[in-house]
């Protein structure tokens, strides 16, 4: 596990995805001793953490270089980081339109969003924000509709 060991050794060092891979495994942390408490976290909260951990912390290597294939592994990302986290968050809401509607919205936005391959700007700041903000406002849209 490089990414604990720099963390751990040499945080400095870490690139900005590692930093987002702990924030998801933070994030999961957060919502599964929230739950576990007996704590009632809002949707829209429950769906932001789920988001980091599938967008960064459980995306594979492959996967972030070969979704630019706009193939398989990006249907499966999109799948995974748009549509899990707002079905999720529907079941926390207790509403199951919410879930059909949060999945079919969540991957098909996730999918139109990461084709654009950062809006063209690469992995420069501007076209992590843009990407980033671009699901955030998403997740909002759907989680407080």
């Amino acid at each position: 596990m490089p990414t604990l060991t720099t963390l751990v050794t040499a945080p400095t060092r870490l690139r900005w995805w590692e930093w987002c891979k702990i924030a998801g495994g933070a994030g999961l942390i957060v919502t599964a001793v929230s739950t576990l408490a007996g704590l009632d976290l809002p949707a829209v909260v429950v769906a932001v953490l789920l988001h980091l951990a599938a967008d960064y912390t459980f995306q594979s290597t492959e996967t972030a270089v070969r979704k630019d294939e706009r193939g398989r592994h990006l249907l499966v990302h999109a799948l995974t980081a748009g549509a899990l986290p707002l079905a999720i968050a529907g079941l926390v809401a207790g509403d199951l339109p919410s879930v059909l509607l949060g999945a079919a919205v969540g991957s098909v936005s996730h999918w139109l969003i990461d084709a654009t391959g950062k809006y063209g700007l690469g992995c420069t700041v501007a076209g992590i924000f843009l990407d980033q903000v671009s699901h955030l406002v998403v997740i909002l849209i759907v989680t407080m509709a």
